[in-house]
């Protein structure tokens, strides 16, 4: 998923959509930059549950790089950062409200993507069940 789609999201949240939100717009990439950050303790423990190499840093997202997919998991990119979004924006506009709540959800989002996926159990030991 691309940071303009996660724009897309988060602004759906507000009955928005990009071109009546410009001003917003302008101020994504650094706003997803900082939410990426937060989000790199959760993508590198994906990362290790799959066996993948974690990053590094965290993305750094700029205006010329809306259009590029972000390497980071389909949950975070397409549940927690839009939920994180939608709280800058919320906040933006003065309404605490639902920031606040909006910010809750990028928060249990973040938790929900870590949930480790159960595998069937191995009896090493040979014992009756």
């Amino acid at each position: 998923m691309t940071p303009q789609g996660i724009c897309t999201l988060a602004l759906a949240m507000l009955s928005q959509t990009p071109e009546e939100s410009e001003d917003l717009m302008a101020l994504s990439p650094a706003w997803l930059t900082v939410l990426c950050a937060e989000c790199l303790d959760t993508e590198n423990s994906i990362r290790r549950q799959k066996g993948a190499e974690p990053l590094a840093a965290a993305p750094v997202i700029t205006a010329e790089e809306m259009d590029k997919p972000l390497d980071m998991a389909e949950a975070i990119c397409r549940i927690a950062l839009p939920y994180g979004l939608a709280a800058c924006y919320y906040a933006d506009d003065d309404n605490d409200y639902r920031a606040a709540d909006y910010r809750a959800r990028f928060v249990g989002a973040l938790a929900e993507a870590t949930r480790m996926k159960s595998e069937e159990i191995k009896d090493v030991y040979g014992g009756e069940a």
